[in-house]
């Protein structure tokens, strides 16, 4: 655990589909054991020793490829459990069969390839294993922070709320705000979570381009996707262009020649 907090990253327990214990904060060995002896034991005993293997490997792993790392702000142990037991099953291998070296190996491998996002690849499937992994782009939060900053603008989506207030008095780079995006973010699933990703850089391309864009003040963006026609397995070229046109037709903004903004 202390590894991970060290290399400035929070950690989630739980069994995937089932709520997620955060922890930001260094605790004894006897305090996150209980965590794991009553919150995930309640939801599946199994992954009671499963979760603390992966938190040690992973940990390891942060140390030796950190560059694999990159774009994660928390360590979700029960998605990743979940998203690699699924991979795992397609070559008929069952993790809980799967000797401590071997469990080491597989994490490592999965962890690796995770950064992989070819161009004629299945997008579905990459957006899925980002948004599981918690992933997210370079300078992401920051550019949100600088969005919400100059914009009066409220976010809203599955009952949560990102609005202009949330980036004062903390640095783009700050702990406090890195997570409030992530916390909004999770609001999505992972079926949608890196396509509002995509969105909210396609919002921040057309902010930078375009000094007098303003957009509308409460921007629900799940509605948004709805009326862009977007889908989970449009290529990202594909869903720039739809966000982009559902911006022009649909007035979610006073626009200003965005037409050569794309995702970045």
């Amino acid at each position: 655990l202390s590894t991970i907090l060290v290399n400035g990253r929070g950690l989630s327990l739980g069994v995937h589909g089932h709520p997620q214990i955060e922890i930001t904060d260094p605790m004894t060995p006897r305090e996150l054991e209980s965590i794991l002896h009553t919150s995930v034991r309640a939801q599946n005993i199994l992954h009671v020793s499963l979760q603390q293997e992966f938190l040690i490997y992973l940990s390891q792993a942060l140390v030796d490829y950190p560059w694999c790392f990159k774009g994660i702000y928390v360590v979700r142990i029960g998605p990743l459990i979940h998203i690699l037991q699924t991979s795992l099953a397609k070559r008929k291998v069952f993790i809980e069969n799967l000797s401590p070296n071997a469990l080491k190996q597989e994490i490592r491998k999965f962890m690796k390839s995770s950064t992989e996002f070819p161009e004629d690849g299945n997008w579905q499937e990459q957006r899925l294993v980002s948004s599981m992994l918690g992933r997210a782009p370079d300078n992401f939060h920051a550019r949100v922070w600088t969005l919400i900053k100059h914009q009066a603008i409220e976010f809203v989506g599955n009952g949560e709320v990102l609005r202009s207030g949330d980036g004062k008095n903390c640095k783009p780079s700050s702990a406090s705000f890195i997570m409030k995006v992530e916390r909004f973010l999770d609001k999505f699933g992972a079926e949608y979570r890196y396509l509002v990703i995509e969105l909210f850089n396609i919002l921040v391309c057309t902010a930078e381009r375009n000094d007098a864009v303003n957009f509308v003040e409460k921007f629900d963006l799940m509605e948004f996707m709805r009326v862009s026609g977007v889908l989970v397995d449009d290529s990202a070229e594909t869903v720039s262009k739809k966000f982009l046109n559902c911006l022009i037709k649909n007035e979610y903004g006073k626009l200003v020649d965005i037409s050569e903004c794309i995702l970045s």
